[in-house]
């Protein structure tokens, strides 16, 4: 049911590491944002009851399509509610970083707390001290009346879901996945599954269609609920129950502003409640004196701290399934990031014993020892060495990782050895995943495979030997090995995946039939696949390419200058991604396609000659080159700052510039064209644009004005979001489409005039 370990999400923005937790409404997982190399956590829309998905497949289907109009319905308001709480800024919130839509459903992407919650931390210790606890729900409540004020409710609050930060002991309320806005009336602006958390949701939740209007007393309620498990250990009795034994006795030894929060709190009937959050601190007035909330300590040797995110188990269960009217729910948005499209690399199997031999001796360093232990090395065996001298342990385990089950792991006389019951024929998917202890490893002659991710960021590795029973190394396998300097690829393989090499900023050398002469690259059928980047600050790539390869460059943050050969055709996408020292490139007259993202974040760069071979430019291809200050070739391409092709202009040079008059030849703003460009303060569009692209202006922070003309008639998806400085913009009646999340986060924006737009996305504004 859930997405697998390895699964990116946005191209390759984000990749999943595991899974959570799991509910009634949905999934949370751990995953990575590959680029700002930070974890974070990904809640995912699937109402279990009415979505499936099959093992093999990441998208989701309909067990009923009767179902259809509910669930479209239900996934626009989880979007709608988590751009909601993206905009609040409280440090006792959760912050959601982003929100789209794929895999025919939706996710949010939240901020990674590394700590427990308050339900594990009490499983753990115990009841806790008073003091402690009411620091705790005081901090809760804070949060509670923040989003009271903004006539929000959160409508789940629970000890699950309240993390301490184990670097602060800052108290953070996290899952907001049933949480509803209310107009000023009090009114609920969207309908949306109820979900019950036993012993914590009050009568009123119980309702067909939950609670309807605005009422704090819901949340107070549950926040009463919650204290009494801080303070009992236990797990309050249902609202049901209560109604008919009443509370159970609370501890002789609490205060009597602790005991009347908790009585008061949890009266069966609302209007008995405190109305408000100051009510309830009123309360508590009488307990404890205030306190903050502090790091627990964390217990040896078990480790306590735990990523944000929903319960393992959830207790909610789903009661009554109102059917609201279907809303349109948003598109995918489309980012300047990988782009993953699958290649093998075939390489010729070379037969002759003694090029097998000579293999081995590269693997050893030369060593004939290490030739003969290589040959002697049990098939049932992994050897390894470790940083601080202790047991690395895979962290996925199983036969279908090895192809055998693990019976011993040690560590004696400065090596490591995991035993299998079995021979070892793979090293599968995630197999060493961030296994940051890991500084070498042997591979017996019986692998055949090095599985996707399998060193995926083992950042202190630096030597591994691949035996030449491989034939397969897989996607990302040594992804981030950042200490790795030399590797060699043995003649046997014969399939090389993406990102095999992806920023392994050490390395210095291939040994391969297929690396280049210095060493420097792997080029496959003219194709310069990957480059070693370690020590060099100019490069003159080889006369054999013909195409410099997706990725190929990526991240070489210490090269300053590239000289491109007249053999090259083709640029690929991202080829010089985050590139951020290179200052000068030289495209030959040869090349004719430029690909998406190709020189994107090279922010040292400030001119660049595009010749007049050059025919297609993908979008965002110098999107963050925030430095670059001109373009200079043909007069085909080139309005001195712009980039324009056939009518489009593709990229824009903002260094040193804030207002800008797009000249009257553009008939489209291509996607990503202005992203970023800081200093923008205004821009004049003239009356021969149609079409204004996807992000065409996204995050131009100090763009504070813009004239769309008449001539327009679509506005692309986050055309203008993150345009923080936008307080006013007129929309002419020639637009007849606005896309999804047009004016996102667009803070300051207090006037819109939007006309007689025939058709508008209601998640665009």
């Amino acid at each position: 049911m859930e997405l697998q370990p390895g699964t990116y999400l946005q191209g390759d923005k984000y990749r999943i590491i595991r899974t959570l937790g799991s509910g009634g409404f949905g999934i949370t997982y751990l995953a990575e944002h590959e680029l700002a190399e930070r974890k974070v956590c990904i809640k995912e829309f699937f109402p279990k009851e009415f979505y499936n998905r099959d093992d093999n497949s990441r998208s989701i289907s309909l067990g009923s399509k009767g179902s259809a109009a509910i669930m479209d319905a239900y996934k626009a308001k989880f979007i709608k509610e988590a751009k909601t709480i993206a905009r609040l800024k409280h440090p006792n919130i959760i912050h959601i970083h982003d929100v789209f839509e794929e895999n025919n459903t939706a996710y949010y992407v939240m901020e990674y707390i590394d700590g427990e919650s308050l339900g594990s931390l009490v499983k753990r210790k115990g009841a806790l001290a008073e003091a402690e606890a009411v620091g705790y729900i005081r901090s809760v409540a804070e949060a509670l009346g923040y989003i009271h004020e903004r006539k929000i409710m959160h409508l789940d609050i629970k000890p699950a879901n309240v993390m301490l930060n184990s670097e602060d002991g800052q108290v953070v309320v996290i899952d907001f996945g049933l949480s509803k806005q209310y107009d000023e009336e009090g009114n609920q602006t969207s309908s949306t599954p109820v979900g019950i958390s036993a012993g914590y949701a009050p009568m009123e939740q119980y309702q067909q269609g939950g609670v309807k209007e605005f009422s704090p007393e819901t949340d107070i309620y549950s926040l009463g609920a919650t204290l009494y498990y801080l303070v009992t250990g236990s797990v309050p009795p249902q609202a049901v129950n209560i109604a008919d034994s009443g509370l159970p006795e609370l501890p002789a030894h609490l205060s009597s502003g602790v005991r009347n929060a908790i009585e008061r709190s949890m009266e069966i009937k609302r209007k008995r409640r405190p109305h408000s959050i100051k009510e309830f601190l009123a309360l508590l007035e009488d307990s404890a004196p205030k306190v903050v909330a502090t790091p627990t300590p964390k217990p040896t040797p078990s480790p306590v701290s735990a990523p944000v995110s929903a319960p393992v188990t959830d207790e909610r269960t789903v009661v009554g399934t109102p059917a609201p009217k279907a809303q349109p729910a948003p598109q995918q948005k489309n980012e300047p990031k990988p782009k993953r499209s699958k290649r093998g690399l075939w390489i010729m199997l070379v037969a002759f014993v003694v090029a097998a031999v000579a293999s081995f001796v590269l693997l050893g360093g030369g060593s004939s020892e290490k030739v003969a232990q290589q040959q002697l090395h049990p098939n049932n065996e992994i050897w390894y060495t470790s940083s601080d001298g202790k047991v690395v342990k895979p962290c996925i385990e199983g036969k279908d990782i090895f192809g055998a089950e693990i019976e011993s792991n040690t560590y004696e006389g400065g090596k490591g050895i995991i035993k299998f019951n079995g021979d070892v024929t793979a090293i599968g998917e995630l197999a060493f995943n961030r296994c940051s202890n890991l500084t070498s490893v042997t591979i017996p002659n019986s692998v055949t495979t090095i599985g996707r991710d399998a060193f995926y960021c083992c950042e202190s590795l630096k030597s591994v030997t691949i035996p030449n029973s491989v034939t397969t190394i897989g996607d990302g396998a040594f992804y981030r090995c950042s200490s790795l300097t030399s590797v060699t690829i043995p003649n046997s393989v014969t399939t090389i995946g993406e990102y095999v090499f992806f920023n392994c900023s050490s390395l210095k050398e291939f040994k391969s039939k297929f690396a280049s002469p210095d060493g420097r690259c792997l080029i496959i059928d003219g194709e310069l696949v990957t480059f070693a980047p370690a020590g060099i600050s100019e490069y003159t790539i080889p006369n054999s390419v013909t195409t410099i390869g997706d990725w190929a460059f990526n991240y070489c943050e210490s090269l300053t200058s590239v000289t491109i050969p007249n053999s090259v055709t083709t640029i690929g996408e991202n080829a010089f991604y985050g590139c951020s020292s290179l200052t000068s490139v030289t495209i030959p007259n040869s090349v004719t396609v430029i690909g998406f993202g190709a020189f994107a974040y090279c922010e040292s760069l400030t001119s660049v000659i595009i010749p007049n071979s050059v025919t297609t430019i993908g979008d965002g291809a110098f999107v963050g080159c925030r430095n670059l200050k001109e373009f200079k070739g043909g007069s085909a391409f080139i309005n001195g700052r712009c980039l324009i092709i056939n009518g489009k202009l593709v990229a824009f040079a903002p260094a040193g510039i804030t207002k800008f008059t797009i000249p009257d030849s553009v008939t489209t703003i291509g996607e990503y064209a202005f992203c970023e460009c800081d200093s923008l303060t205004s821009v004049t569009i003239p009356n021969s644009v149609a079409t204004i692209g996807n992000d065409a202006f996204s995050f131009c922070d100090s763009l504070t004005s813009v004239t769309i003309p008449n001539s327009v008639t679509t506005i692309g998806g986050e055309a203008f979001s993150g345009c923080e400085s936008l307080n006013s913009v007129t929309i002419p009646n020639s637009v007849t489409t606005i896309e999804d999340y047009a004016f996102c986060e667009c803070n300051n924006l207090s006037e819109l005039t939007k006309n007689k737009i025939k058709s508008i996305n209601p998640n665009a504004l």
